[in-house]
């Protein structure tokens, strides 16, 4: 039986049913799935250390690809540095290169790497190993490809996630956004944390992560319901620019006031929104060229 031919058989089966019937089945199916987490919450404890129960180790778990993270990068053409300092900032979005990045055919090396990464799910050993001869011509120390592969593989992560979370279905559900900095993060984005605004505040045009190179943070979409069960309160002021006193995440000691922003050409959701609806008339006529080119190869693989 394929899937559709699964999906009209449940409808169907549901269907047959009358209210009395349906309300009984789906009252059992949550008292069963209740029955059975507390099971398992209550055997999890019992697991030897390094174990898991036999019938959970025998599941195969296969990760599915970011769709909307590789479309993103995939939208990128790579060119030299020279050419992506060129750029204005918001035309940044749409070019990937790295600093000291001379030599075309190796930032396009390094580009089809990070799109390996994420269509195939690479870890950083594997993505040195697929741009060793430039590690190697560069002299990159270990750090170097490090911050390049985490840089912009959550940089397509951030903007597959903010793809989602303005799918039009989502955001009529989930119209508030959350910005969540993480364990040890910077003095900038400790400001920040768990700030909510409206998911189409323009505040997010300058505070969507990532915020800096390393930047972990992230933002999760918050129902009305929510609000309202947990005591949440919304931002009615854009607090950029304004003064704070952050801590030292190792010490906790108070670090000096300074102003609430992100380093300039990092951050905001405004470079997604350029990246998905590009302008290309801000490129000049070879890289436009060159752009339209990707994609129809692309188009046509």
């Amino acid at each position: 039986m394929t899937p559709e031919e699964l999906k009209k058989a449940v409808i169907a089966s549901f269907s047959a049913m009358d209210a009395t019937e349906l309300e009984d089945l789906l009252s059992r199916s949550i008292l069963a799935a209740t029955l059975y987490g507390k099971y398992v919450a209550g055997t999890e404890a019992a697991w030897p250390a390094g174990q898991m129960p036999a019938h959970i180790a025998r599941m195969d778990i296969t990760p599915l690809p970011f769709d909307e993270a590789i479309k993103y990068w995939q939208g990128k053409i790579p060119i030299t540095a020279d050419e992506f300092w060129k750029l204005a900032d918001e035309s940044r979005a749409l070019a990937f290169s790295y600093s000291g990045g001379t030599r075309l055919e190796m930032v396009q090396d390094v580009y089809d790497a990070i799109d390996k990464v994420l269509e195939q799910g690479l870890t950083l050993e594997q993505f040195r190993d697929e741009i060793g001869q430039v590690i190697e011509d560069l002299g990159w120390p270990g750090y170097r490809s490090d911050m390049i592969f985490r840089t912009n593989v959550l940089d397509a992560y951030n903007a597959g996630r903010h793809k989602q979370q303005t799918d039009p279905a989502i955001l009529a559900r989930r119209p508030y956004w959350q910005f969540v900095a993480t364990a040890g993060a910077c003095p900038v984005c400790q400001g920040m944390h768990l700030k909510i605004y409206p998911a189409d505040d323009p505040f997010w045009d300058t505070w969507y992560p990532e915020l800096h190179p390393h930047c972990m943070c992230s933002v999760r979409t918050l129902s009305v319901d929510e609000l309202d069960e947990f005591g949440l309160s919304v931002e009615t002021e854009d607090i950029t620019g304004k003064l704070f006193q952050p801590e030292d995440p190792e010490t906790g000691a108070k670090l000096p006031p300074r102003p609430l922003m992100p380093p300039r050409g990092w951050g905001g959701a405004a470079r997604f929104k350029q990246a998905w609806n590009p302008d290309l008339s801000k490129y000049s006529e070879e890289l436009r060229q060159r752009f339209e080119e990707e994609q129809a190869r692309r188009a046509a693989a």
